[in-house]
């Protein structure tokens, strides 16, 4: 008989902007502990997601990569902890098209040191 995985990985694709007067999706709501959140196209909101994430109560070390031109000669991976999401984005002049990978473990949190910017490929 098999083992039963103990284990799950739960991965939550979301929209990181919205169209002007719509209310912003619930990101706290979807980063729960134990989950991985990807926001496509949320640079510009960077601080808004941050405030949203922070106040559902996601720590501030949870760790965060942003994922700039993703394929592309001129792809960057900018890491950071949630607590400097929109300080970071702004100066390191991260730009859309990108997304923006949020991680909220069950157990003791871990943040990267930061890369102000890593090149891949």
């Amino acid at each position: 008989r098999a083992a039963k995985p103990t284990a799950k990985i739960v991965m939550v694709l979301a929209t990181g902007t919205c169209r002007p007067g719509d209310d912003a999706p619930d990101w706290g709501a979807m980063l729960m502990p134990g989950t991985t959140l990807a926001l496509y196209m949320g640079v510009s909101q960077a601080a808004r997601i941050e405030a949203n994430l922070r106040a559902a109560g996601v720590p501030d070390r949870a760790s965060v990569e942003i994922v700039s031109h993703a394929s592309g000669a001129d792809q960057r991976i900018v890491t950071c902890c949630l607590g400097t999401l929109a300080r970071t984005v702004r100066r390191q002049g991260v730009e859309n098209p990108a997304i923006i990978v949020i991680r909220r473990p069950k157990g003791e949190l871990s943040c990267p040191v930061q890369h102000p910017l890593r090149r891949v490929g």
